[in-house]
């Protein structure tokens, strides 16, 4: 019952943030929904039926959930890895913080830090065809944020300046389809495209070999108002991490 429960607050905070980004108002949900989510590590052919700890970092360099708006965001994981012909299970811990520039309300526009921890899971299915394997993959978090960006919000919302998402807990689900080339017995390149809140999609690539995992996505800008020192948003949003093997 209990997972039940939880699983319609998820639910409902990724329906609410949908259809408030359609709204003419400003809204801000939770600052890790502004982020794109990991990539999953998928250990080579040499290393199937393993169970591997990856320790890794990744920096998120996004646009808002408004306009002239910024969200940059640094994560530290803690995963353990295991991979098979079929599947491959990524479960773990992390901790996150960073900053969000708010530009749509003139009163507090400015820079509010945030930070927080939370469990998360990823878990893909996959069909081997020779070399190529083509899959479903989920990936699921719920964590704990506060700092000034969660005060910042429900001050605004007090004032009724904007609506937000207040709560300290929330959780985020994201599916995505994935392709997985084994390039030989201890490399393996993964493409996969998540799709999430706010943008529509978020395509990124993996490199993983017996010791190390680095991954990229990219998204371009559509906006071209922005107004920060932190030009390359001009650019579009982009996400870079690694993880080592230990």
């Amino acid at each position: 019952m209990k997972k039940k429960i939880k699983l319609m607050k998820i639910l409902f905070l990724l329906i609410t943030t949908a259809f408030l980004l359609q709204g003419c108002g400003p809204f801000y949900s939770a600052a890790l929904l502004g982020t794109r989510m990991p990539s999953i590590i998928s250990n080579p052919k040499s290393k199937n039926n393993e169970k591997n700890k990856y320790i890794g970092l990744d920096v998120s360099n996004t646009s808002g959930f408004n306009s002239n708006e910024h969200n940059l965001n640094f994560r530290n994981h803690f995963l353990i890895v295991k991979s098979t012909k079929y599947r491959v299970e990524n479960v773990g811990f992390f901790v996150f913080g960073g900053v969000y520039k708010v530009g749509a309300i003139d009163q507090y526009e400015g820079k509010y830090g945030y930070f927080g921890f939370g469990p998360e899971v990823s878990v893909a299915l996959y069909l081997p065809i020779k070399s190529i394997d083509i899959g479903l993959g989920a990936y699921c978090t719920y964590a704990y944020e506060a700092g000034n960006f969660l005060k910042f919000k429900k001050q605004v919302v007090e004032e009724e300046l904007a609506e937000a998402y207040t709560g300290n807990w929330y959780g985020f689900l994201s599916l995505f389809p994935i392709i997985r080339a084994h390039l030989n017995e201890k490399n393996v390149v993964s493409i996969l495209c998540g799709v999430g809140l706010p943008g529509f999609f978020s395509p990124s690539i993996s490199f993983n070999n017996e010791k190390i995992n680095c991954w990229f996505s990219f998204i371009p800008s559509v906006n071209k108002a922005y107004d920060y020192s932190l030009e390359i948003d001009r650019y579009g949003s982009f996400t870079l991490g690694a993880g080592y093997k230990f």
